[in-house]
């Protein structure tokens, strides 16, 4: 039998984060401190992954620039340096080297809280949109527009 925990919203305690999002297809989370180097606790496997180490504990106060997308770390710290500032990044494409290749993502990145409303770092969202069209109109994406090629 499975515990409905939307009924009250009490159980969703219980449903852990890395849950739920390491199982999201074709999206990546991560996170980094104020010096930007990786949070491993709050690093998906996929990002893992595609930076080609075997898992999140490895990506552990590592920088962009010790990574395989080493060749795009000027411009991850640059909008990592502008989510930090007021100014998130939302939905900003880029094309990226990671473990199998170039692909091109749609990343998010914004800042992170500690519970007493401090900036501790950024937080990131990224999903691979290789073989997407993309439609976009007055700066907002068009879900409906979202097409496959074959």
């Amino acid at each position: 039998m499975t515990k409905d925990i939307g009924k009250d919203g009490g159980g969703l305690q219980e449903v852990k984060k890395d849950d739920f999002l390491n199982r999201m297809p074709n999206h990546n989370y991560f996170a980094k401190d104020l010096n930007l180097r990786y949070i491993a606790s709050e690093c998906s496997d996929s990002t893992a992954m595609y930076a080609g180490v075997d898992s999140p504990k490895q990506l552990q106060g590592k920088s962009d620039y010790d990574l395989i997308w080493a060749p795009s770390a000027e411009s991850f710290i640059l909008t990592d340096r502008q989510a930090l500032s007021n100014q998130p990044q939302i939905n900003h494409k880029e094309t990226v080297l990671v473990q199998n290749g170039f692909h091109d993502f749609l990343i998010t990145k914004v800042k992170m809280y500690n519970r007493k409303e401090e900036v501790i770092g950024i937080v990131g969202l990224n999903i691979c949109v290789d073989n997407f069209t993309i439609s976009e109109r007055k700066g907002k994406l068009d879900i409906e527009q979202i097409i496959i090629k074959i």
